[in-house]
């Protein structure tokens, strides 16, 4: 959220020797945090705490971060499952399910972000864009968090909004 970083900030990650700082205007556009109300944005903004968890999901299984983007994973049969780590806000709620359930997901109060009053003006411009991160990259989703891909390659069909930069980089961890 614009603003709210004013000098750098240190988030140590529990139970590892990794300390993650934030600081002013790294990623300052193209943000799924501008894309909600400021007051809920505030929730994105990790403080103190960085949600992470690993995960290890088959073909056709939905990642969800809270209800403001999701994957679904598409891999040959006889690839391995893909392994990564998701990292957000200690608010940002990490769900799996099938593909036929996200839909009913979004549509009842399943999850905190979008609010009930913005769903409709936030859902009205998804793009799906198909992505391969490769084992010891990371897929950034600015203004939200990232994810760290263990075993690779995870290759997804991306549902976002439209005006919100996604970056393939080099792993940090």
């Amino acid at each position: 959220y614009p603003g709210t970083t004013l000098k750098a900030i240190k988030n140590k990650i529990d139970g590892t020797d990794i300390t993650i700082v934030d600081t002013p205007g790294l990623i300052p556009e193209k943000r799924i945090s501008d894309l909600i109300d400021p007051k809920e944005a505030l929730a994105l903004v990790p403080n103190n705490e960085i949600n992470r968890k690993t995960f290890k999901l088959d073909n056709n299984q939905v990642f969800l971060f809270d209800g403001l983007m999701w994957f679904r994973v598409i891999k040959e049969e006889d690839e391995q499952n893909p392994i990564f780590s998701a990292f957000a806000a200690k608010d940002v709620k990490f769900h799996v399910t099938k593909e036929d359930r996200v839909q009913d997901l979004l549509n009842k109060d399943y999850f905190a972000f979008p609010s009930k009053e913005e769903k409709d003006s936030y859902y009205s411009n998804m793009k799906k864009e198909i992505v391969t991160v490769e084992a010891f990259e990371e897929m950034a989703i600015s203004g939200l968090g990232w994810i760290n891909v263990k075993r690779g390659p995870l290759t997804v069909e991306l549902s976002y909004p439209e005006n919100v930069k996604i970056v393939i980089r080099n792993g940090i961890i």
